[in-house]
């Protein structure tokens, strides 16, 4: 059975409200039952400290509980107030199992797609050639292994054309990047 407060309770206070008060018992009188420090008790009651397991056992022998029941209020207790103390921190954890298994799923996804050949690795080396601005039909071609020559006639292109393209001395008219990309094998926006 678990039991639920709009608050966490201290154990000190379980006690001291649940047994103690209502028994017309003293801290000190329930320590020597206990066969503990009289102050161990009045701390516990004064919220000073929190139940060890020792106490635990004892108090669940001496008011026929067990030592969980003294247990779990003093770990409620000790993770409300760490929940507390490290709110900010805890809110700034973003990362969730949900995401993590979208992240998986992504990544599956890709791997195969790339076994059906339907996407591909790229070198480093490649996607450094793009970064820094390097014209994309020439760092594609280098990359599929043509020569200018060899593009301009499976795109049906000039090859001078294409020259001119990769010096970027003309942007290239539509039609004519749909079929160099066609002909890389890629997107158009992947070679303008």
């Amino acid at each position: 059975m678990t039991i639920c407060f709009a608050r966490p309770v201290h154990p000190g206070e379980f006690l001291r409200e649940e047994y103690l008060v209502p028994l017309g018992m003293s801290a000190g009188s329930l320590a020597r039952e206990l066969h503990v420090p009289r102050t161990r008790i009045e701390r516990i009651v004064k919220e000073e400290i929190g139940v060890t397991p020792d106490t635990a056992l004892r108090l669940a022998k001496f008011f026929d509980t067990t030592p969980q029941f003294w247990m779990n209020f003093q770990t409620a207790w000790e993770l409300a107030a760490e929940a507390q103390a490290k709110q900010a921190e805890i809110d700034g954890i973003r990362v969730s199992a949900r995401d993590m298994a979208v992240d998986v799923a992504i990544f599956d996804s890709f791997h195969e797609r790339l076994a059906r050949g339907e996407e591909e690795r790229i070198p480093s080396k490649i996607v450094d050639r793009l970064l820094v601005g390097e014209n994309p039909v020439k760092v594609w071609r280098s990359h599929r292994g043509l020569t200018a020559r060899e593009l301009a006639d499976k795109t049906g292109l000039s090859a001078s054309y294409i020259s001119e393209i990769e010096r970027g001395r003309k942007d290239g008219s539509i039609s004519a990047m749909k079929k160099i990309a066609g002909v890389l094998g890629l997107d158009l926006d992947e070679v303008v």
